[in-house]
């Protein structure tokens, strides 16, 4: 079934409106998106930003980070089984999901960096060749979608001292994306799409003491429209993936104990990209315990959804994921990792269920 009336559609339905003169837009997958607020090791990524993720964070909760420091992110995802037999998960997983270096100067702190905004491959499995001579279809061909968004993003921030009390400190940044956007579908033709586009993010961030703080950040829309290669018999055709605006806010808490908490709140503004989509709400909280000065362990819960009302088949493919999360963070001289485990299969739709490990390593240069 998925083989002989799959594909097909697939291909009709993503490239028809191109051959007409227009654009069309391809699917959103919500496990292809990043999880902005995933921050299993017990931090808001709004407040206080790991070097590894700052690409995906504030550009303004780069303070703390008092000397030059690098940082690496791997996401390892399990496969959703999307429809029938389809699996879907994350594109090219050998390479980062994030990278980052910080250099501070006084005030200042410049930042460079990578980031995986979108991420996803489907497999479609064997699908049958039919021809004149085999009506059939006695030979298969391997099918599958690959498409992934990456982007290289420059960061700088400002802090202010003592704004309000003595020892408090606010906090300014800003960063650039130039995001770059491969599309692949393969089946009996290999068909690609190409396209960049810049965008922007900025920030504010206010710690009252080296352990709490809150921030907020503002991320304008991406649009990448590429022309469609391998269809010359066809025609040209044009496709759009379009991602949401977002504006995010997040809370770091230290109870002066051995407990701290964390939450983020993020707003989707997917109304703003297609009729069929309304603006969504993603949420996580998380608490964490400080095992002892070297280990951080945390537990939490976060929610990501994406409210599409169409009913037919791409409709019916995204839901809402709710996820458990547990992570560990531990330091070694100038070394910190950090281990996140996040996984969506008690509470989430039949689709979204799958499980995201997260690898993290940070170095600092101690002055």
């Amino acid at each position: 079934m998925k083989a002989n009336l799959l594909i097909p559609l697939l291909l009709l339905a993503g490239f028809a409106a191109g051959i007409c003169g227009t654009t069309a837009r391809v699917p959103v997958y919500l496990n292809a998106l990043s999880i902005e607020a995933g921050h299993a090791t017990g931090f808001s990524n709004m407040v206080f930003s790991a070097t590894g993720e700052m690409g995906m964070g504030n550009p303004a909760a780069l303070d703390h980070l008092a000397s030059f420091s690098i940082g690496l992110n791997y996401d390892l995802q399990t496969a959703a089984d999307y429809f029938e037999d389809i699996s879907a998960t994350r594109a090219r997983p050998w390479l980062p999901s994030s990278f980052g270096i910080v250099y501070p100067v006084g005030n200042w702190h410049f930042g460079l960096a990578y980031r995986q905004v979108y991420s996803n491959y489907l497999d479609y499995g064997e699908i049958p060749v039919t021809t004149i001579i085999d009506p059939e279809g006695s030979e298969t061909v391997e099918s599958w979608h690959e498409s992934l968004v990456q982007g290289a993003v420059v960061i700088v921030s400002y802090s202010f001292s003592d704004v309000f009390n003595r020892g408090d400190r606010l906090t300014t940044g800003g960063q650039i994306n130039w995001n770059v956007w491969n599309d692949r579908l393969k089946t009996v033709q290999d068909v690609t799409v190409h396209s960049s586009a810049f965008n922007w993010k900025i920030g504010l961030a206010y710690k009252w003491n080296e352990s709490s703080g809150v921030g907020l950040s503002y991320e304008n829309g991406l649009d990448l429209e590429g022309t469609v290669e391998g269809l010359a018999s066809i025609g040209p055709a044009a496709e759009l993936l379009s991602l949401p605006s977002r504006l995010m806010l997040g809370m770091t808490i230290d109870s002066k104990s051995r407990f701290s908490f964390a939450g983020t709140a993020a707003v989707l503004f997917w109304g703003d990209v297609v009729n069929e989509h309304e603006n969504s709400l993603n949420l996580s909280f998380n608490i964490l315990y400080n095992a002892g000065e070297a280990v951080k362990l945390s537990l939490g819960v976060y929610q990501q959804n994406l409210i599409y009302q169409r009913s037919d088949y791409f409709g019916s493919q995204l839901k809402t994921g709710t996820f458990l999360s547990a992570g560990a963070k531990t330091l070694f001289n100038s070394f910190a990792i950090r281990l996140e485990v996040l996984d969506s299969h008690i509470f989430s739709s039949d689709q979204q269920k799958y499980t995201v490990f997260k690898l993290g390593l940070d170095y600092s240069l101690n002055k």
